[in-house]
């Protein structure tokens, strides 16, 4: 009877230990609205506050943590804890801190997240604003994923039903211009058709070039957008020449007639203080000259790998003009 008394009270009290243990990876709830969580196993966006919770609910239950725990809490306080009235009163304490700390963590995040969501939509519709205008930023919507890392989902009318870009506070940078190509994706050559005509470009020549912004105005998806190709700011980073056979007389003459007569005319819209000339020869990659513009015009010449034509200017530097 001693034996069986004894085994009785080591079990008791690895039991006991065992059963208040199990209520450790509940604080993870608490730790998970006040951090945040990732949405789903593999990532996706942050969720705060009671979404965050719940979802590590979830996700400790799939596992099965939570659904272990509070089998084995059930169990063993039916069994033993509701016997013994100091830990039955230990054990409620337990209980009501959690349930207390969780309800407070999730109110303050979710109010805080709340908050810090309608901050963000001020901001974006203030960039916004500053960027494309009034007529623009009046009729956007704003979608907060993740307050925190300040980048947003932002809906438009110059961008089909449904369809959205990014907004980025930190970094000031938004993809508005990306989207509208990509939903219009004839624009990029209809426009360089329009630069081809701007410059009188001949048929041998045209731009490599990005569209950094447009004024949108009134414009909304579906209607002329030729009518916004004046609002358009580019920047040109390059200018690509086809040739026929070449020696490096004509590569030369060709370098320094774009610094001469082509230059002035783009010289607003480079991307930097210096451009790119690329040459082809009847078709193929033959030669890329980097032109530097700050401090004494020079110019850098490279051959292409594959490149198969003689010439002595591979790696050259020259003067331009």
């Amino acid at each position: 009877m001693a034996n069986e008394s004894k085994v009785k009270k080591v079990f008791g009290i690895i039991g006991t230990v065992l059963f208040f243990l199990s209520y450790i990876p509940f604080t993870g709830l608490i730790t998970a609205g006040a951090e945040g969580a990732l949405s789903g196993l593999f990532g996706g966006r942050y969720l705060y506050g009671f979404e965050a919770m719940w979802n590590t609910f979830v996700w400790l239950c799939v596992i099965p943590i939570y659904p272990f725990c509070i089998l084995y809490q059930l169990i063993f306080g039916i069994a033993y804890i509701r016997k013994h009235k100091t830990l039955k009163f230990i054990t409620i304490g337990i209980v009501a801190a959690l349930v207390i700390a969780i309800l407070g963590v999730g109110i303050f995040y979710q109010g805080k997240y709340e908050r810090d969501a309608e901050n963000a939509v001020t901001a974006v519709e203030e960039y916004m604003m500053d960027n494309y205008g009034p007529e623009l930023a009046e009729d956007i919507s704003v979608r907060v994923l993740d307050p925190t890392d300040n980048s947003y989902m932002v809906s438009s009318p110059v961008l089909p039903d449904g369809m959205e870009f990014v907004v980025n506070l930190d970094s000031d940078f938004d993809t508005l211009v990306d989207s509208f190509c990509t939903h219009n994706d004839e624009f990029r050559g209809d426009f360089h058709e329009y630069l081809r005509e701007q410059y009188d470009l001949p048929d041998n020549v045209s731009f490599q070039y990005v569209l950094s912004h447009i004024d949108f105005g009134s414009y909304r998806y579906g209607e002329d957008y030729t009518e916004l190709y004046d609002d358009v700011d580019y920047r040109i980073s390059g200018v690509e020449i086809s040739l026929g056979e070449l020696d490096d007389t004509l590569v030369l003459d060709t370098v320094n007639d774009v610094y001469e007569n082509m230059y002035p005319e783009i010289a607003d819209h480079l991307s930097d203080d210096w451009y790119t000339v690329y040459i082809k020869s009847n078709g193929r990659n033959a030669f890329y000259i980097n032109c530097y513009l700050s401090g004494e015009p020079t110019a850098r010449i490279y051959t292409y790998s594959d490149y198969r034509g003689l010439t002595e200017l591979n790696n050259a530097q020259i003067d331009l003009g």
